[in-house]
């Protein structure tokens, strides 16, 4: 459960850094 929290985590982390972009 803890990882699929890490997962979605670094998925919104990638779509931040492409509206950055």
């Amino acid at each position: 459960m803890q990882a699929i929290g890490m997962v979605d985590d670094h998925i919104k982390e990638c779509i931040v850094n492409t509206k950055n972009k």
